[in-house]
């Protein structure tokens, strides 16, 4: 682990390029404020990352507080989603390792060492162990337990499996899937396989979990939904006709999943039944993650199109030929990314496109239809939080810190 100190030149200098948006990466200038300016928005902050020589960005993604960014080494980066400064790093494993995406989980409680069969059956009592908010990121034969606010390692637990899943916590199991197409209730204070089920086939799609249900799609089209309690128990199943490879949503509204063959499917927690009339049917496979807003479901279905579809009804809203992928929605409007590495500002109901900005030096972009920003990066180290102009400006107070 590595703590990054944030200086107050540090801060200084993050204020200043978020102003004048100066600073070039590998690919030449980045976008000049004034054309985000004319589209009403502008840079939030920007924070160059100082990068090891040969070193560079390949995923950005923001969760919760934080922006992480994944380097090519397998390093992880935490960034202060808000106020733009670098918080810590983890190098997660070698630089051929496969790493699957970072969770969150909060309030976990785990003692200072794992323990063995006393402490499972006798464990310490939860009141007495500090609660602290971590991220989860597992490889193909670990998982890691970072307390998010510090990159302190607090668990390396170690698989008996192959994983090939992004797993999904609830703050006493990690739950994970593996290449034989099982799936495992990890119990993280003692490190222990609690309980495992098999699914249908192998499961690729990360699995998902809410409230007291873990979610699993496997690549024969078949979805479990499970209860975590008494052992895990399978409490309803639908067969698509289709792989499910890309990620799929759970929340309170259903269960939204993208197939391989075409379709886009709503599912009830309750009991599993379709909530739409009719799948929601494309001309091209679906293999890419569901993004679900609050009143609009967004898909990018391959040799095809990108789709907006009411979440209500399954019914078309509009398409867009170039679309991509949402980076947020924001006062009626979704800011979605075009094939051509352009940010398109189309209406959410009516889907006219209000005009479109390059992302000069942006190669890389975080999808996000819950937060008011659009979180854009370098593949050289340079991170940035591009807000509506209405959102103001960043300063030394919001900064918290003292210069």
């Amino acid at each position: 682990m590595g703590r990054l100190v944030t200086t107050g030149a540090v801060v200084l200098a993050i204020l200043a390029v978020s102003v004048t948006g100066c600073g070039s990466n590998r690919n030449g200038e980045a976008l000049h404020p004034s054309v985000l300016t004319e589209a009403g928005l502008q840079y939030y902050w920007q924070l160059p990352l100082a990068l090891d020589s040969g070193e560079s960005i390949v995923y950005l993604e923001q969760i919760d507080e934080n922006l992480y960014c994944l380097t090519d080494s397998n390093r992880l980066i935490a960034i202060d989603a808000v106020k733009g400064l670098p918080k810590w790093y983890y190098a997660v494993g070698e630089k051929s390792a496969t790493v699957f995406h970072p969770v969150h989980a909060d309030k976990l409680r785990l003692t200072a060492e794992t323990g063995g069969i006393k402490e499972i059956r006798q464990p310490v009592p939860a009141g007495r162990l500090e609660p602290f908010d971590a991220v989860l990121i597992n490889t193909l034969s670990y998982v890691l337990v970072i307390d998010r606010s510090n990159g302190q390692l607090r668990r390396k637990i170690p698989f008996d499996f192959a994983a090939n899943t992004t797993g999904t916590c609830d703050g006493t199991y990690f739950y994970v899937g593996s290449t034989k197409g099982w799936y495992y209730a990890i119990r993280l204070n003692e490190a222990v396989k609690e309980w495992w089920h098999s699914a249908n086939g192998m499961i690729t799609a990360p699995i998902e979990k809410f409230r007291g249900s873990i979610y699993i799609a496997d690549d024969t089209g078949t979805i479990i939904a499970t209860r975590t309690s008494a052992g895990g128990r399978k409490v309803w199943k639908q067969q698509l006709r289709g792989a499910v490879t890309g990620k799929f949503h759970v929340d309170q509204r259903g269960c939204f999943v993208a197939s391989d063959d075409n379709r886009l499917y709503a599912f009830s927690l309750t009991d599993g039944q379709p909530l739409w009339e009719q799948p929601f049917v494309c001309e091209g496979p679906l293999r890419d993650p569901v993004q679900v807003a609050e009143y609009t479901i967004f898909q990018f279905a391959r040799r095809d199109k990108f789709y907006a579809v009411n979440l209500v009804t399954g019914k078309q809203r509009w398409t867009l030929p170039d679309g991509r992928k949402v980076l947020a929605v924001m006062d009626g409007q979704v800011y979605v990314l075009s094939a051509g590495n352009g940010l398109l500002i189309v209406d959410e109901m009516l889907g006219t496109v209000k005009t479109e900005v390059p992302l000069t030096g942006w190669e890389l972009s975080a999808g996000n239809t819950d937060k008011p920003a659009i979180y854009v990066a370098s593949g050289s180290g340079k991170v940035a939080c591009i807000r509506k102009v209405s959102a103001g400006r960043l300063t030394t107070d919001l900064l918290g810190e003292r210069l």
